[in-house]
């Protein structure tokens, strides 16, 4: 955190200073908690049976 707030990093939707350090870290998104709780459907993380389901899907679909 710098002391001049406009050098901090600051959430994509609503500009608070606030950012998740680990969506930051892992993913390079500035997000703060709240706005992920918020859109789950642009922030959101898939299960592992989620992407299970998602690939199987995505094969029967798949014309090579």
């Amino acid at each position: 955190m710098f002391l001049d707030p406009n050098l901090n990093p600051k959430c994509a939707e609503c500009q608070s200073m606030d950012i998740d350090p680990t969506y930051r870290r892992v993913f390079g998104c500035l997000v703060c908690k709240k706005c992920m709780n918020d859109t789950p459907e642009k922030y959101g993380l898939l299960t592992k049976t989620e992407c299970k389901e998602v690939r199987a899907f995505g094969r029967k679909n798949d014309i090579y």
